[in-house]
């Protein structure tokens, strides 16, 4: 059962009315006396779609399920929900690279540069993995790539450089990342590359071309 599946099954546990969507066996109904007859009425059920929970929206987001994302926006789940560290949907996209929901969720209005618990933004986020296309997505969509988080000043460029992230690193040069800002402690990009034995990547920061890719 992958991670979906698993969603999903968790929703029909919680919400029995979701069983109209998935399949999902209806509950059983009792009565106190004898049950109606075949003639009578069915009762009526409820002809709005059940609203999904705020953790499965963002679950569905972190593993880029665009099936799950577009269903709880579609039964009134709130497009800026955040989490307790104050992640959003687009962050989580953006943290794992779902290039197809990060544009969906700037389609539908998401900010680009909104910050969560800790000040990081989800161009942030997305330069910490090898997401050079979701990277080009948020850039486009306005993204700042000098945008520095409220705690330790950490920008998009510093992060890709300590996380080995070379493609990204040239996106990020190319679009006019600044390579000689520093963080709470003084430390460039570069010294970050350094220290994390991405020396390819220190050397291309080092350069006096800003713009040329490897």
């Amino acid at each position: 059962m992958n991670n979906s599946q698993r969603l999903l099954v968790a929703l029909c546990l919680t919400l029995p009315l979701f069983s109209l969507a998935t399949g999902c066996a209806p509950a059983t109904q009792h009565y106190d006396s004898e049950p109606p007859s075949k003639s009578a009425a069915a009762p009526s059920l409820p002809t709005h779609q059940p609203k999904f929970s705020d953790d499965a929206y963002l679950m569905a987001a972190l593993d880029g399920n665009m099936q799950v994302i577009d269903l709880a926006l579609t039964s009134g789940t709130e497009l800026n929900t955040q989490n307790e560290r104050g992640h959003n949907a687009l962050h989580l996209a953006s943290f794992n690279g779902h290039t197809d929901a990060v544009n969906y969720l700037l389609s539908k209005g998401m900010k680009v540069d909104e910050r969560d618990g800790e000040g990081k933004s989800a161009l942030i986020h997305a330069a910490s993995g090898d997401f050079a296309d979701t990277v080009e997505v948020l850039i486009k969509a306005g993204a700042d790539v000098n945008l520095k988080d409220e705690t330790e000043g950490f920008t998009a460029l510093m992060m890709a450089a300590a996380e080995g992230q070379m493609d990204v690193v040239n996106a990020l040069m190319q679009h006019g990342a600044d390579k000689t800002m520093t963080d709470v402690d003084g430390d460039t990009a570069e010294v970050f590359a350094r220290n994390n034995g991405h020396f390819e990547i220190a050397d291309r920061l080092a350069d006096n071309d800003e713009t040329k890719p490897e």
